[in-house]
């Protein structure tokens, strides 16, 4: 029945050799199952991940119809069988949504989902965690370290200051940093062994919101949340550097 009724509603889309699709009628929403088939009703279609999701709504945001709306990916809530992940179009917030819930779907062709690589991390001899897939190396902390709290100016500021192994230090964008979350663990939804003394709060990145002047976004270690902190709120911080 879905597939007969989705079917002369879509808008297709093509960006450098990703092909997407996603519902031309923004009031015809859906339940995760209905938005799994959906994606199914053509060979080759599926629901995104989370973070390809993510990274679509970063680097594509333009091409997205639908504004100010929540979209389902395929990525499951490991705190309850009954929740998947959503993420917002175009501001980024993600959380875990009951299954039952009815919004937006946008699926993906041809392109194979993978969640996580347990592989893609270096502990280097310097201690610097070799981020290959984003080429970028994550600072390492110490148990000190991990628990400093910073506003967003005092957060740039440490990072920009920061000596460590001849490298440029900076604040993690919001794609970099939601792209390490690791969403089979939670309290951290990072790999412990490898981000050492990480928090089970909300971390700093880079970004901000251009039409609010006082809010940045954090990225929520307990389970790999995304939300927004005031510019003088504190947070914790985990800095990087280019390759």
């Amino acid at each position: 029945m879905i597939k007969i009724l989705l079917a002369p509603l879509l808008l297709t889309l093509s960006l450098n050799a990703l092909e997407l699709k996603e519902l031309d009628n923004a009031t015809l929403e859906l339940t995760h199952k209905e938005a799994v088939e959906f994606c199914k009703t053509e060979k080759g279609w599926r629901l995104p991940t989370a973070k390809e999701l993510f990274t679509l709504f970063t680097d594509h945001a333009y091409a997205i119809k639908n504004q100010d709306r929540n979209y389902w990916s395929s990525t499951l809530y490991k705190g309850s069988k009954d929740r998947a992940w959503q993420v917002l179009h175009p501001d980024r917030d993600t959380s875990p949504m009951p299954k039952s819930n009815k919004l937006l779907a946008l699926c993906v062709k041809d392109t194979v989902p993978k969640e996580y690589d347990d592989h893609r991390f270096t502990v280097q001899k310097d201690k610097l965690i070799d981020d290959k897939h984003q080429k970028i190396f994550w600072q390492p902390l110490s148990r000190k370290e991990g628990r400093q709290k910073f506003t967003f100016g005092d957060a740039r500021e440490h990072c920009q200051s920061l000596k460590l192994a001849n490298h440029t230090w900076r604040l993690p964008t919001l794609n970099e940093f939601f792209n390490i979350v690791d969403f089979t663990r939670t309290k951290p939804a990072l790999d412990k062994k490898i981000f050492k003394y990480t928090k089970f709060k909300y971390y700093w990145s880079g970004d901000f919101i251009e039409d609010y002047n006082n809010e940045a976004y954090v990225v929520g270690l307990k389970i790999g949340t995304v939300a927004t902190n005031t510019r003088m709120g504190e947070s914790f911080v985990r800095c990087v550097s280019d390759y």
